[in-house]
This record gives structure tokens, C-alpha cells and sequence, in this order.
């Protein structure tokens, strides 16, 4: 069988006589074992590489009559050859798709190269129609395509692959009425692996295939517009928000009109809200985008996202970056220094290797917080100014109070936390403490640690029991 499937193409190319051994190979490629349809795949592909490469498929203005029946049939071959292949996107056997796949990518290539159609020398054609019916297939309704999606994406890296996978993108979701979630988790996933093209570090800058940035941004733009118009599963709609701020906000014509969506992110609450001021924050430095009650949503959050006394590593890389900013008021600062150092004494050990680092780079970065612990009569103060349940930290005095929180972990039992605690006795280093170590330690991390750590031998005031003086009671 495989020794038949391997003499097609010799038998085909040694002589038109020999045209009809396509059509047994199409009987091959149609066949229901999975080793037999890959192998007649990967001769399909040897044989339609030899037809495009020696022009057979091309139209000619002085083809005679024959010739051109010939290449008619032979082009009708090819149509069936795709359609078969098409189908085989939705196969169960990831073998056969990824085959088909690689293949039917192999064909828009040889389409590019040996284009059917006459193009004017020196001028670009894309396959788009070709481009177009694999898009579909992947955008399916019902099945799941993201491995096949991934595979995808990792042959079609060019410029020219990305502009046109948008375009047809941009055909299939303004004609789309059926929508469903498998159908939004595809789009999702094509939108996601679709990097903005490195050749437009420049604004207006051409590439090679003629496409320039600003027709690329306008594209990139409308799409994921488009596709931000769905109802996303809550699911979705998080992975959504984490890929925006890096992945898409940078490149959309106006990132502005981003602001409505994050902000309804937001108001979701819960962990959606979290992941939505990523987002904001950016919009809020880089563009100008007035949000006066960011930070007072943020600082809302460090009570809500208390969990079991656990704080989220992406809950840390936000504050951080937000608290970065040299410019916020000694006050605000101050209100979330305070809370995270009361919350550190409901904490685990986990959480408390981050929180107390983390307190302490903020003391480094605005030294005007060096009253929190540096006051000069902290025993003047009554009780503690500071109100914990303040969601406005403009309102929670906490620049009138002082960190004694710190100065009592310094007496806690894990000696990283008791270190990094007695930070604040002597004057504060000049460099930030680099928390992305210990972003991911979990409280089993804490406790194989302590596991294997030596303690000095103490003696203990106890005696051991004399037997003789045990009493015995009856049953």
C-alpha cells in the first residue's frame, strides 16, 4: 500500500497519459485508517509542490484548447484536494489535522509563489481566498481548535500572514449571527497568539509586502473591538483582561476607548476587578486617561482580596506598580503602607514573606514615610488614628499614625520575617528589596524550609515519670 502511494507522483509527472493516478490518490486520502490518510496527505503535498512549481495550474493567454481543458481539470483536482484537506481541520486524530494543517499552509504558500491567477511582475498577491476558507475552519462552531490554532500560529509569523488573518477575521466575525462559546474561545485564541509585527518599530514605517503600521493598527483595532462586543464566558472575559495591557492596549489606534470596557470590568467585582485595573493604570500613565478614583478602588481592594490571610502574586505585581509612581500624595501611600502592615498581623507566613518587603521598598521609595516610623513621641498618641475600614485613604489618617506592626514582627518565629522586619530599626538600605522571588512561595514552601533548618539544642525543665507511683484504674 505505501509502496503504491509512493509511486504516484513518478508515475504522474513521467506522463499526462498517467493523470488519472490523482484520482487514486484521492481514493487513498479518503480512506478511514489515520496512517494511510497521512501518508496520502504528505503525497499530496509532494504532488501539488511539483504541478505549482512547473506552472501547470497557471493560466496562459496563448494556451491552446487542450491545454487549457487540462489545467482545468487539474485545478478542479486541486479544489477537491483542499476541500478533502479542509475537512480534515475537524478530524479526531490530531495527527491528521496537524497534517492537513501543515499542508494546506504549504498550498498558500505555493499560491503566493506560483500564483494561478496573471499577476504583473514585481506585484504582491496573496491567496486571501485560500487564506480565508482555513480561517473558517478554525473559527469552528462546535470544536475546540486551539491546538490546531497554536500550530497555526507558529507557521504563520510574517507580516503578511498576520494583516490577512485579520482581514479574514474581520469578514468572519461581521457576518457571524450563530455565535457560541467554542466559537468564542477560537477567536479568542487566534486574537491571543496574533503578535503586533516587530517591523513596525516606527509609526508609518512599510514592510516588505507593502502593508504599513497604520493600516496594521487600524486593522488590529477594529477586530479586537469587534470581538470585545461578545458576551465572553466569565472565564474568558479574565483572560481577557490579563493579556490587554501588554498585548493589545499598546497597539489599538486609541487605546482611550478601552476605558468604558475596563471600567465595567471593574464594577464585575471579585477578582474581575483586580485584573481590570492593570488595564487602567495604563490607560491613566501612558495616555493621559483621567480616573481620579483609581487608587481608591484599589486601595478597596486590599480588604477584599484578604483571603484565608493570602494575597495573590498578581495582587503585589499591581500595587507595585501602581505604588511605583514618585508622584502620589505622602497620604495615599501612607493609607496603603498601614493597611498591608495590619493585614500582615492576620497573615500567614507565606503572605507575610511579601507583605513586609514589600512595606518596607515603600518606605525606601517616599522617604516622606519616614514619619511612620520615626515619629518622635508615638506614645503621645492615645490609640491609633488609623481606621482600618476607611475605603478612602484620603480619609484613614494613616499618615497620622505609625507602622508598630513592623516592630512587632520582628519577634515573629520565621526568622526571614523577624530579618526583614528589623529593617526599619537602622537606616533603610538604598536599594528595593527584589520581591519577585517570593511572589510564588506558597506555606509548604515555608514549611519544608523550617523542616530542614537546625535548631540549637535547649534543655527542658521536665522529669520523667517514675513507673512505680502510676495508678491503675480499673476497667
Amino acid at each position: 500500500m505505501k509502496g503504491k502511494l509512493n509511486n504516484i507522483v513518478p508515475c504522474f509527472l513521467e506522463s499526462r497519459k498517467n493523470s488519472n493516478c490523482i484520482l487514486e490518490l484521492e481514493e487513498f486520502l479518503l480512506s478511514e485508517e489515520e496512517s494511510i490518510i497521512t501518508d496520502a496527505i504528505d503525497v499530496t503535498k509532494e504532488l501539488f509542490s511539483n504541478i505549482f512549481s512547473q506552472a501547470m495550474l497557471r493560466q496562459g493567454f496563448n494556451a491552446g484548447e487542450v491545454q487549457e481543458k487540462y489545467r482545468l481539470w487539474l485545478f478542479n483536482r486541486y479544489e477537491d484536494y483542499v476541500g478533502h484537506l479542509l475537512s480534515y481541520l475537524s478530524h479526531p486524530s490530531s495527527k491528521i489535522r496537524e497534517s492537513a494543517l501543515d499542508t494546506l499552509l504549504t498550498f498558500v504558500k505555493l499560491e503566493k509563489e506560483y500564483p494561478i491567477k496573471v499577476v504583473d511582475n514585481g506585484k504582491y498577491y496573496f491567496p486571501r481566498n485560500l487564506f480565508q476558507k482555513i480561517i473558517k475552519e478554525l473559527l469552528s462552531y462546535e470544536i475546540d481548535q486551539q491546538k490546531v490554532i497554536l500550530r497555526f500560529q507558529n507557521c504563520t509569523s510574517s507580516e503578511d500572514n498576520k494583516f490577512y488573518l485579520l482581514k479574514c477575521m474581520q469578514c468572519t466575525l461581521e457576518s457571524s449571527e450563530k455565535l457560541t462559546d467554542v466559537f468564542i474561545e477560537n477567536t479568542f485564541h487566534l486574537l491571543r497568539g496574533l503578535e503586533y509585527p516587530e517591523e513596525f518599530s516606527n509609526s508609518g514605517v512599510q514592510g516588505q509586502f507593502g502593508i504599513d503600521e497604520k493600516k496594521f493598527s487600524k486593522l488590529f483595532s477594529s477586530v479586537w473591538r469587534r470581538f470585545l462586543k461578545f458576551q465572553l464566558p466569565p472565564v474568558l472575559f479574565r483572560k481577557v483582561l490579563m493579556c490587554l495591557d501588554e498585548g493589545v492596549l499598546p497597539h489599538l489606534q486609541n487605546p482611550c476607548v478601552m476605558t468604558d470596557f475596563l471600567t465595567n470590568a471593574y464594577n464585575k467585582g471579585g477578582i474581575t476587578s483586580l485584573l481590570s485595573l492593570n488595564g487602567l493604570f495604563l490607560l491613566m500613565q501612558k495616555y493621559n486617561v483621567e480616573y481620579p478614583d483609581f487608587y481608591k478602588k484599589l486601595y478597596a481592594l486590599f480588604s477584599e482580596k484578604i483571603v484565608n490571610g493570602k494575597l495573590s502574586a498578581r495582587f503585589f505585581y499591581l500595587s507595585n506598580l501602581f505604588l511605583s509612581s514618585t508622584h502620589l500624595p505622602a497620604y495615599v501611600v501612607a493609607s496603603f503602607a498601614k493597611k498591608l502592615s495590619r493585614i500582615s498581623l492576620m497573615s500567614r507566613t507565606d503572605t507575610l514573606m511579601k507583605i513586609v518587603p514589600f512595606v518596607c521598598n515603600l518606605l525606601i521609595r517616599h522617604p516622606t514615610l519616614n514619619v511612620l516610623i520615626h515619629r518622635n513621641d508615638p506614645k503621645s498618641l492615645s490609640c491609633d488614628p488609623f481606621n482600618f475600614d476607611e475605603t478612602d485613604p484620603s480619609a484613614s489618617k494613616a499618615i497620622d499614625s505609625s507602622l508598630w506592626e513592623l516592630k512587632a514582627l520582628q519577634n515573629h518565629l520565621n526568622p526571614v520575617v523577624s530579618s526583614k522586619a528589623k529593617v526599619i530599626n537602622s537606616n533603610l538600605p538604598k536599594l528595593e528589596y527584589d520581591i519577585s522571588g517570593v511572589l510564588n512561595v506558597t506555606l509548604n514552601d515555608v514549611y519544608q524550609k523550617e523542616r530542614k533548618r537546625k535548631f540549637s539544642e535547649m534543655p527542658l525543665a521536665t522529669k520523667k515519670p517514675c513507673m512505680e507511683n502510676v495508678w491503675i484504674f480499673d476497667k
